[in-house]
Formats: C-alpha cells, structure tokens, sequence
C-alpha cells in the first residue's frame, strides 16, 4: 500500500486543560467575555507555549462566536475581544439582555462596536497579533482603528485577515462612514483586488457569490504554515469549500483551482497572512458530512491551520520542524525531525538547540471517532535531520485496523518538561492520514 501525504500540525500538547477566558469587559461596554468553562471536545495543539501566552486582538461575530473559544482552546492565547457581527440585528441582540438600541447600535450603525475596536486598537496594549474578518468592509472601521492596524503592522505586529475586502460604502453606507472606501487594504494584504460583498436594502450583509469559485485546495512550495499539512483534510473541491478570487500580492501557501486561497507577506516589519475562504466565522463555512462523505473532525485542521498563521504572523514558530513524515498500515511510521535547520521564514534558533531529548507520542484513531490508542518513545535529537521509525507492527491498535481512514497523532514534547508535572514545551502536533487496506462487514443476528 502506498504510504499517504503527511498533515504537519504545529502545537504543543498540555497535559491537563485549564479553564482560560478574554479579560473582562471594560466598564459601560455591551460585549461578552470568551470562557472556555464549557469544554467541547477538541485536540490541545498549542494550549502551553514557550513566552507564554500570545497577546492578540480579535473580532469573533456573535453567530460564530464559539469560534473564538474553540480557538483558545487549542492555542495559548491572551485575547482582547470586540464581538461585531456583520447583521445588524444579530449584532444589537445576539449577545444578551441589551434590547435598547442605543446599546450596541441599529440598522446601518455599527459605530458603537467599532468604536470599542477604535479603543482597543489605538490604546496603548501590545500585541503580538491581529485577526480582522472581513464583516462589511475594511472601510467600515474606523479611520483611527484603520490607522492603528497599518502602523502596528509596521512597526512587527502580525495580522490574520479573513476575506479582506474594501467596502460598498458608496452604495450602502453605514453611520459614520467616509464618502470614499479606504484602498489602503491592498496596500497590507497580500491577497488583493476581490469586489465587495453588497449589503441589502435591508441593511443585511449579501455575499457576493459572483466572486466565488470552488475548486480542491493544493499546498503550493513551503511554508512554515502549510509546510507538511495535508489538506485533504479540509473540505474542499466537490465537498465544499467556497473561497473568494482574488489576485496574489505575497507567496501563495494554498491555491485552488489556480486562485490563490491563503497567501502571506511582509508589511514594514510585520507579517500578514490572509484567507479567501468564504464563511462569517474565523474557519470556511461548514459543510453537511453526509452529502460531503466528511465523517472525520475537519474542523480541527481548519481551526489548526488558522492557529498555524497566527503562530506564524506572532513570530512564535520553534527551531524543531518536520522534514518529512510517512506513514501506512503496511510499512509503519518515518519521521524524519530537524534541529537547527530552521523552517522558510522562521526565527534563527539559539545554539541551547544544539542537542535535545525528546518523547515522542503516538496515536492512532479511526476517522469515525474514538479516542486514540499511544505509545511513547523517546530521542535525542541532534543538529540537523534525525529519522524516526515506528514499525507497522508497533503502530497497529491491539485490535487492529478498524478499516478506512486512519488518524496517526504524533505528539513531540521536551522530555524534560514531561518528567516534570507533565508540562510540554515548545514542540509539535503531527498528524497523518492514510486508508488501511482491509474490509468492512456486518455481522447479521
């Protein structure tokens, strides 16, 4: 059986889950906090990083807000959160008791929620990065805010945007909104030149469904982001996966059907990454797994994906990266890790990485569910490429292969901080997908 493309997915695994949450909301604001006191099943990719926690500004909606928590769930995160969702009235009431209008703005008047964002953006809290989607418009922040993202960036902030676009503020605008949308936009993102999605006489927000096409997505060269990800795993082409044409302005990680769906560039000192995917969240629309045949958790590689960029853009990638990865029923797992050799566009690594033992945890789970089986190993891992090998016999479940697909984990943690209290360092979360070559029956009563 011919070994699959391997899906690299950067993280760090914890070894317990703690409850997290967005600070609170400043005083005489309307707007939620961001707890994880509700847990929903999920894969811990990078709950404990090196530097601590990642200091970024978000904008979730209030429709996909769990979004936001989801995310936290995976990654180490000190969020300050705006919730904004892009129709009006989900916008005033979807987030509690606040049945005043005047509370959290009306039909074309987001101004109250965007000067929150105005706040935050043009105080004086660092960060490290910035996710912005699209909403209804770069142009619909406000000028202040506008400013505040470009000179961040500038000065080494990263940025996350979601379906960048400028804005139809000349055939709806909003309260407080300029004469002129503001071009600026294509100026930092490095996916450029999509026309605007309309908003109705309604004041609801329309996609511009001329502007998109569905096609399979394909990694294009390496990048520390997509290096390795196997994007298979995320729904696209026949299964779904609409994203926006745009015209690339960066290097093109992911393409689709010869548009650019994920690219990424430098601005000033900062660095951008931008998605074409379409959805109102922070991942691509859902799609039904039925009709799709999607019975595995994409989400997970979406939300891992998404967690990848912001690692990227916050400048917090590790000096341990995986040249290759294989795995298959017949022929086991090689793993091939470097040390040293940094990934195309990361830091340089200190010479403490000369030589590091390292334990490395393998599952195994079935597409349709189910906690995974491990096995752990340890490594020393020396300057340059170290080959690891788990022998098809070794990597089996004891009950062997359920059939279809198969999910290999591959967790890599600093041994030293797994002996103590089993808290992770900086390492990874690998993952793979093959078929395993045996077939399926039921047994009749």
């Amino acid at each position: 059986m011919k070994p699959c493309r391997a899906t690299i997915l950067l993280g760090v695994l914890a070894a317990a889950a703690t409850s997290a949450s967005s600070p609170p909301i400043r005083p005489g604001r309307n707007d939620i906090v961001y707890s994880t006191d509700v847990v929903t099943p999920h894969v811990p990719w990078a709950v404990k990083l090196p530097g601590g926690p990642i200091r970024g500004f978000f904008i979730p909606s209030v429709a996909r807000g769990r979004d936001m928590v989801e995310l936290i769930q995976r990654l180490d995160l000190r969020p300050t959160t705006v919730t904004i969702d892009p129709s009006w009235d989900v916008n005033c009431w979807g987030v509690g008791d606040f049945y005043g209008h005047e509370t959290r703005g009306d039909r074309d008047d987001f101004r109250i929620v965007y000067g929150y964002a105005e706040e935050d953006l043009t105080g004086s809290a660092p960060f490290e990065v910035m996710v912005i989607p699209g909403l209804n418009g770069w142009s619909r922040l406000t000028r202040p805010s506008r400013d505040a993202i470009l000179r961040r960036v500038r000065e080494g902030a990263g940025l996350v945007l979601l379906h960048p676009f400028v804005g139809d503020v000349k055939g709806h605008p909003f309260k407080g909104d300029e004469a002129e949308g503001d071009t600026r936009i294509w100026d930092l993102s490095p996916l450029v030149g999509v026309p605007d999605d309309r908003v109705s006489d309604r004041g609801y927000p329309e996609p511009n469904t001329e502007a998109m096409t569905q096609a399979r997505w394909e990694p294009v060269g390496r990048h520390s982001i997509t290096d390795g990800a196997d994007l298979a795993l995320i729904p696209s082409g026949a299964r779904g996966g609409r994203f926006y044409v745009y015209e690339a302005r960066g290097d093109v990680l992911v393409s689709a059907g010869g548009h650019p769906v994920v690219a990424a560039r430098s601005y000033g000192k900062g660095r951008v990454v931008a998605f074409a995917y379409a959805g109102e969240g922070f991942i691509p629309e859902p799609v039904d797994p039925v009709a799709t045949r999607t019975y595995w958790d994409s989400w997970e590689y979406e939300y891992a994906l998404l967690a990848k960029s912001i690692l990227w853009a916050a400048r917090r990638e590790t000096g341990v990266h995986v040249a290759s990865l294989r795995a298959s029923a017949d022929e086991g797992l090689q793993l091939a890790l470097s040390l040293g050799v940094p990934e195309p566009g990361a830091l340089p690594v200190s010479s403490g990485d000369a030589t590091r033992r390292v334990e490395i945890e393998v599952g195994v789970r079935s597409a349709f569910g189910g906690a995974p089986g491990r096995r752990t190993i340890r490594r020393d891992l020396r300057a340059g490429e170290n080959e690891v090998v788990v022998e098809a016999a070794d990597l089996r479940p004891d009950h062997g292969w359920p059939g279809g697909r198969q999910i290999v984990e591959v967790v890599v943690r600093d041994a030293a901080a797994a002996e103590e209290c089993r808290r992770p360092e900086a390492l990874r979360h690998l993952f793979t997908r093959f078929l395993a070559s045996l077939g399926m029956t039921i047994i009749l009563p």
